[in-house]
């Protein structure tokens, strides 16, 4: 068997265990935006991708059962798809409106010599200064990612720069990056446009005997996620929509993640969850952006 690592690309929940899920195009990319990695394997010449399991860190302390109440919002002991889409996307956009408040602070600390652009060392002295703030970053990657932010190659970076490198999910040029990236990969004939077939094309590879369910739930997904992407309807993804797409502030991914988690944990099919049903699928919920948006959006992104 031979193991290889592949990083995610974007915005999105845990649908690979599920052999379901928004963005599953992340099979296809190569970029590097992303700290969740994908366990992706061949044995006897045969392809397939695992999701690994990350550790949890739940958003703001709160058990699975406090993250039920507070999203039930009509308190009656369920949550709808609409409940957990609205808790959702109001927590991303604290999430990002969080993220610009500390960005803002830390460049403040960080630029010491107050010449409005933050230099490496600068950087450096803040990061040792708070670990407690800061994620177990390795000081080599932290700096491939800054080199990567100083769009300028001055050796500092100003604020938006800055914005770049700590917060890529809040930078136009991130996204855009990101778009062309996904776009190349996907567009096998080059034409600048991307077909439904070319969208929904599994990875290569024969699949395993037992799970061709997967490929057909996978490609299912995925002509779902085109109908989306192709905005105006005219058969064919641009560029600009799938840029759309991608965008973290765009609700379809909060309605999509939310459709998903009732469509994986309802045991009984009534449209709706128990606080049992959820607690049935903790790994899948501790996973999803209704216990943790943070971390799930900066490993997606």
């Amino acid at each position: 068997m031979v193991l290889r690592k592949r990083v995610r690309t974007c915005i999105q929940i845990a649908a690979v265990v599920a052999g379901l899920g928004f963005l599953s195009l992340i099979v296809h990319s190569w970029n590097a935006f992303s700290h969740r990695e994908l366990d992706e394997f061949v044995q006897d010449g045969k392809r397939y991708i695992l999701r690994k399991k990350a550790d949890v860190l739940v958003d703001g302390g709160d058990s699975l059962e406090d993250a039920f109440r507070k999203a039930d919002e009509n308190s009656d002991g369920f949550l709808t798809a609409e409940e957990i889409e609205k808790w959702i996307v109001d927590k991303t956009q604290k999430h990002l409106d969080e993220g610009e408040g500390e960005l803002s602070k830390i460049f403040t600390e960080s630029d010491v010599n107050r010449n409005a652009v933050v230099s490496w060392d600068e950087f450096q002295t803040w990061y040792k200064a708070h670990p407690s703030s800061t994620k177990k970053n390795d000081l080599s990657s932290l700096r491939e990612e800054w080199d990567v932010a100083d769009s300028d190659r001055n050796a500092v970076l100003n604020q938006h720069e800055f914005l770049c490198f700590r917060h890529p999910e809040l930078c136009k040029e991130t996204l855009l990056q990101l778009t062309k990236d996904v776009f190349k990969n996907l567009d096998k004939n080059n034409d600048g446009k991307l077909s439904e077939e070319e969208y929904t094309a599994p990875p290569p590879g024969q699949v395993e005997e037992g799970f061709q369910d997967y490929e057909t739930r996978f490609k299912e997904q995925r002509r779902k996620e085109f109908l989306v992407i192709d905005a105006n309807q005219d058969g064919w993804a641009s560029p600009d929509e799938l840029g759309q797409f991608l965008n973290p502030r765009n609700h379809i991914h909060a309605k999509t993640e939310a459709d998903e988690l009732i469509d994986a944990a309802d045991e009984n099919q009534d449209g709706r969850l128990s606080l049992e049903e959820v607690q049935q699928h903790r790994d899948l919920f501790e996973q999803s952006k209704l216990m943790n948006v943070d971390e799930t959006f900066h490993n997606d992104f």
